[in-house]
C-alpha cells in the first residue's frame, strides 16, 4: 500500500490527535513565555545559563 494514501477514517483520526497535540504545545509555550515576561528576561538567563 502506498504510505501517502492512508485508509478512510484514519486520515481524520491523525488529523485530531495533531491538532489536540498542537494546542497543547501552543498552551505550553504560551506558560513559558508568560513566565519568562513575569520574572524577565536577566533572571531566566541567569537561572538557566550552562
Amino acid at each position: 500500500m502506498d504510505p501517502t494514501i492512508l485508509p478512510y477514517g484514519l486520515h481524520d483520526d491523525l488529523r485530531l490527535r495533531l491538532e489536540k497535540l498542537s494546542r497543547s504545545y501552543d498552551l505550553a509555550t504560551m506558560k513559558i513565555f508568560m513566565a519568562v515576561e513575569s520574572l524577565g528576561d536577566n533572571n531566566v538567563y541567569s537561572t538557566y545559563a550552562p
